[in-house]
């Protein structure tokens, strides 16, 4: 399998577990263009007020969409944390 296949699958599995707290780390890296999109839409269905998904990425860009609130970690202390909607 491939890296992008592999990372399908271990993300897959991450939310079939159903759980109420994921975290994720790099979730589209590795993927083509149409699994990020794929990814998008799973995960914007799966996500509830119930739910808290964490994700730790260097590609905004991937889940800007997504993404309730920046926090920006240096050295275990947090540096920035601001909702979406202040950002812009």
């Amino acid at each position: 399998m491939s890296y992008g296949q592999k990372k399908k699958v271990l993300i897959s599995f991450a939310l079939a577990c159903n759980t109420r707290l994921l975290l994720m780390d790099e979730p589209t890296n590795g993927l083509d263009i149409i699994s990020k999109s794929q990814f998008r839409k799973v995960l914007a269905g799966v996500a509830t007020e119930e739910k808290c998904i964490v994700i730790s990425t260097h590609q905004v860009r991937d889940l800007e969409s997504l993404i309730d609130f920046v926090t920006i970690l240096d050295d275990g202390k947090v540096r920035f944390h601001h909702s979406i909607e202040d950002i812009q």
